[in-house]
């Protein structure tokens, strides 16, 4: 999961006005919303502070991994209906912001305390090789099949959706 969401994370951050101003919203439109992830980010760690420590501590993550394909279908619409521009926005920074912590977490809850180092290690390992990778790839997908990239999104946010439920 980690790696799948440092992978979407790394192309939306690089590439989110673009592909919002690619759908159809005047650039300084999509500038402005662009810059309200870390709003949702932000407030999705707020409600993780003060509500967080009632759930398990794997149901933030679920609950984060199912905002993102969420949120990326709404993007699909961006170009035609604001409010679809601002839920996409909004939500993927909620999502990215809660995964944000769950990553920290999750090994905590999987594996045993004394070897959280190592394994947290291995896992965020992949997971920043990839990062590393997805401005191109989204750059590639994006020269090659324009708002494409969108639904590359949707299927790489789905798939950490998947993978948050088998956890």
């Amino acid at each position: 999961m980690t790696t799948l969401v440092n992978f979407l994370n790394a192309g939306m951050s690089a590439h989110t006005v673009g592909l919002l101003a690619g759908l159809g919203l005047a650039l300084p439109w999509a500038v402005g919303i662009a810059s309200l992830r870390g709003v949702g980010q932000s407030s999705a760690r707020l409600a993780d502070v003060l509500w967080g420590g009632r759930w398990h501590p794997l149901a933030p993550g679920a609950g984060a991994a199912l905002l993102l394909p969420l949120a990326c279908l709404a993007g699909l619409w961006s170009g035609q209906v604001l409010a679809a521009a601002l839920v996409f926005v909004l939500a993927y920074g909620a999502g990215n912001g809660l995964l944000t912590i769950t990553r920290g977490i999750v090994p905590l809850v999987l594996f045993d305390h004394r070897t959280y180092g190592a394994q947290v290690g291995r896992l965020v390992a992949p997971g920043f090789v990839r990062s590393a990778c997805a401005p191109v790839v989204y750059a590639a997908v994006i020269d090659c099949a324009g708002v494409a990239a969108l639904r590359l999104s949707v299927g790489v946010a789905v798939l950490a959706f998947g993978v948050a439920l088998a956890l």
